[in-house]
């Protein structure tokens, strides 16, 4: 059976490659706006799911014992969050009004729409009930969960390889058709993602347990 602690690890990798990109491209906007969205009271989730609590712990971030209260966690220093991975699931499921403008290079949008819904793929339905985020004892999950769970990682690592290599040639005449194709592939594995843009304001698209202990 796939250990806890492989799934964690693979989770790991893809979170930091998929902040690492996220980062690259709203970066040079986010450090202008006035109204951050990176804010103290999203990093109450990471005491409130354990998933997101043994990613954090993985890396070797300290996370107080318990559930805080918004307000009283902040993981937030002056160059950042300070999490590698582990942070919750709306620091990438989001683009705000702002951001939504200033991407106006087609495939780059469609490139960081993607990168934004990498990680909410694979904690998203692991159950027809419940999200990944919702065990409480992840050593409970099943065989099949834990199969599912890392095939989603691996996809969605794939396809996070395949949008950077997008992002890194947007400025070229590439081949239509060859860019068309990995979009497609893409596509087909973020069925959901590839035609929603989360706007300022909106939930994440989780379950309605997750819904609720996401707010």
């Amino acid at each position: 059976m796939i250990s806890t602690d492989t799934l964690i690890e693979k989770y790991v990798a893809l979170e930091v490659k998929v902040h690492k990109y996220v980062t690259e491209v709203s970066g040079k906007y986010c450090c202008d706006c006035d109204t951050p969205c990176c804010h103290s009271r999203h990093c109450v989730g990471v005491t409130h799911h354990t998933w997101l609590r043994k990613v954090a712990e993985y890396t070797g971030a300290t996370v107080p014992a318990g559930e805080a209260k918004e307000g009283e966690l902040c993981f937030l220093c002056e160059t950042g969050c300070f999490l590698d991975a582990g942070r919750p699931i709306e620091c990438t499921w989001y683009i705000c009004d702002m951001l939504s403008i200033k991407l106006v290079n087609p495939l780059e949008r469609f490139a960081y729409q993607i990168l934004c819904t990498s990680l909410g793929y694979v904690v998203r339905k692991v159950t027809k009930d419940k999200d990944l985020l919702d065990f409480d004892d992840l050593e409970k999950l099943s065989v099949r969960q834990r199969e599912k769970i890392l095939e989603r990682i691996e996809k969605a690592d794939q396809c996070t390889d395949i949008i950077v290599d997008l992002l890194r040639r947007k400025d070229e005449q590439d081949n239509v058709l060859d860019v068309a194709e990995k979009m497609l592939y893409v596509c087909r594995t973020f069925q959901y993602a590839s035609s929603v843009v989360r706007f300022e304001g909106e939930i994440p698209s989780l379950s309605k347990t997750g819904r609720e202990k996401l707010i």
